[in-house]
């Protein structure tokens, strides 16, 4: 369930998103894992800003692809080493277009959509996380 606020009116909602891990984690692979999950909604959000830059703008995409990739080591994540980093280092994305606009066009569209994007800030920047753990018997 996620809650989110749209101005001032609290939206609820109620769906399920799967997550799996392949079988050497000891996963079923039935469904993309957590860090796939995150690179799709980094995807999905940039291309939600594409969508609206360039509709602004009255320029036709064709064709769009964002390539997102990063490493991580198994070792930091197991716990195996603590000397490496259990995330990401770096993150690449390759975002593949075909349209009727200048290339100019499509850069001013693409710093746009960095500029906006709530996921890709997310990414480069660090943010405060506030959790805590509540344990029902």
């Amino acid at each position: 369930m996620a809650t989110f606020p749209g101005g001032h009116v609290n939206y609820k909602r109620d769906f399920t998103i799967l997550a799996d891990e392949p079988l050497e984690l000891l996963g079923d692979n039935t469904a993309p894992n957590p860090q796939e999950l995150l690179m799709a909604a980094l995807n999905a959000c940039l291309t939600v800003g594409y969508i609206v830059n360039t509709s602004i703008r009255n320029v036709e995409i064709y064709k769009f692809e964002i390539e997102t990739t990063g490493k991580l080591d198994i070792r930091g994540f197991l716990g195996i080493d603590r000397n490496i980093n259990h995330g990401y280092d770096e993150v690449q994305y390759i975002v593949c277009i075909s349209s009727n606009g200048s290339n100019d066009q499509i850069e001013e569209i693409h710093q746009a959509v960095l500029k906006t994007s709530p996921n890709y800030a997310n990414f480069f920047r660090s943010i405060h996380m506030n959790g805590k753990i509540e344990i029902n018997r």
